[in-house]
């Protein structure tokens, strides 16, 4: 497999690392997902002579190989992964059971698969408590979102479901739904009143089975139907929730920006807006956020895209947002974990279909990180990160990854790093990364 690294200057911090996680022809995969060092997304069959596939890859250091996870149709929708487990519904059909396996066990081919409701519905978001499914209506009707304690995980869904709010209207895009430990957040509009606008509703998560509980955040203003096709996207972690609204920037009616809310402070900033091209392109959409960073797509062409990232301190943006990388290196559906992001690389358009070439991963730069020095990401700084990097420079080894093995900060990998690993184990010196 090819690689690609390369570096985008631009950003607040210093250079972006850019590189692949995994590529192949034309039509390879889509849709990333991402949880710490693991990356999966949807693999179309080659050639169609085989099924479908879910990939994944850990991407603590470029050694590491991308591996089959389960069969799983490229087209549907449906994949959730967390910290702890991905789950998905069968063949992508909400009429089938919802599966969960454990994260540490995806690459590993080990591990039993829980089935977590046999009944069916679609798996949206989680937390480290609940996984919360959803369960549409018939056409026109309200739908309904439950909650399944994750320590109930292998329990029937008839006794351990729990509702957690009934929706009104049915939005039919993605990441429309988010929760953190704190609040758990969805949209909704009233479809008897034409003119109603999409609203983000929040529940703390110490209330959500509380009837009434539920409070309005934010009105976006946008219409039931324009311009994103019914309903708007969002992400959230902790108290901290993105999404698309109405910019109101006097330039372009109807165009949406990129809002930042402090759900705690209720302090909330516009984070990126659109100028509103004739053509549909400065499209801003695929927020998502971290502890470190706010994400979001502009699409800056017909079909072009480019990630964008803020820095975040203490709940609010800090310095000036920038872009990850170019529009040579796309940037659809682009996911956020810490400070690593994932997106549809190399992304082209033909006919009716995208077409993704790679997917691609950025390492953002992060201040006073403690994990400078951890070459192989194992959680620990010892004798092996410097060999690993002697073995890169001189013996044709694995490639590691620029930010980890960056230890005198001169953004690249040289002798001096494996040096100054072995004199902070052996004599004492400062901490890899620092000043």
């Amino acid at each position: 497999m090819a690689s690609l690294l390369l570096l985008v200057a631009g950003s607040w911090l210093g250079d972006v690392e850019i590189f692949t996680v995994a590529e192949g022809s034309p039509r390879f995969g889509k849709n990333p997902l991402i949880a710490g060092n693991i990356v999966i997304w949807k693999r179309y069959s080659p050639g169609g002579r085989l099924p479908d596939m879910v990939q994944g890859r850990d991407i603590s250091h470029y050694g590491n190989p991308v591996l089959d996870i389960l069969p799983y149709p490229a087209s549907r929708t449906g994949l959730l992964l967390t910290s702890e487990f991905l789950f998905w519904p069968s063949s992508g059909s909400s009429k089938g059971p919802i599966w969960a396996r454990r994260t540490e066990h995806l690459l590993r081919g080990s591990g039993n698969d829980i089935v977590v409701c046999a009944s069916g519905g679609v798996p949206i978001t989680a937390t480290s408590h609940h996984v919360f499914i959803k369960r549409p209506g018939a056409f026109g009707e309200p739908g309904n979102i439950f909650a399944k304690a994750i320590r109930d995980l292998d329990s029937p869904c008839e006794t351990s479901l729990q509702l957690v709010v009934t929706y009104k209207e049915l939005p039919l895009i993605a990441r429309t739904e988010g929760a953190s430990d704190k609040y758990f957040v969805w949209q909704d509009r009233d479809p008897a009143q034409a003119d109603d606008t999409w609203k983000i509703y929040a529940k703390r998560t110490s209330e959500l089975f509380v009837a009434g509980a539920e409070r309005v955040l934010v009105d976006t203003q946008v219409p039931r139907d324009a311009p994103t096709q019914r309903g708007i996207q969002l992400a959230i972690d902790d108290n901290i929730l993105v999404f698309q609204a109405i910019s109101g920037n006097g330039k372009c009616k109807g165009c949406l920006g990129i809002f930042l809310l402090n759900i705690d402070s209720n302090q909330q900033f516009k984070l990126a807006e659109s100028y509103g091209a004739e053509d549909y392109t400065d499209y801003l959409h695929w927020p998502d956020v971290s502890k470190h960073y706010a994400i979001w797509t502009r699409e800056v062409g017909l079909f072009v895209y480019v990630p964008y990232a803020i820095a975040l301190f203490e709940g609010r943006p800090f310095g000036e947002a920038f872009a990850i990388s170019d529009a040579d290196h796309g940037g659809q559906f682009a996911r956020i974990s810490g400070n690593l992001v994932v997106w549809n690389g190399d992304t082209s358009f033909n006919g009716a279909e995208f077409f993704h070439n790679a997917i691609l991963g950025a390492e953002l730069p992060v201040q006073g990180a403690d994990d400078v020095g951890d070459v192989d990401g194992d959680g620990r700084i010892d004798i092996t990160d410097a060999v690993n990097i002697l073995g890169y420079l001189f013996l044709n080894g694995w490639q590691p990854r620029l930010r980890l093995a960056d230890a005198n900060l001169n953004q690249r990998i040289d002798l001096d790093d494996a040096v100054r690993i072995l004199n902070y184990l052996f004599q004492g010196d400062p901490r890899p990364g620092g000043a």
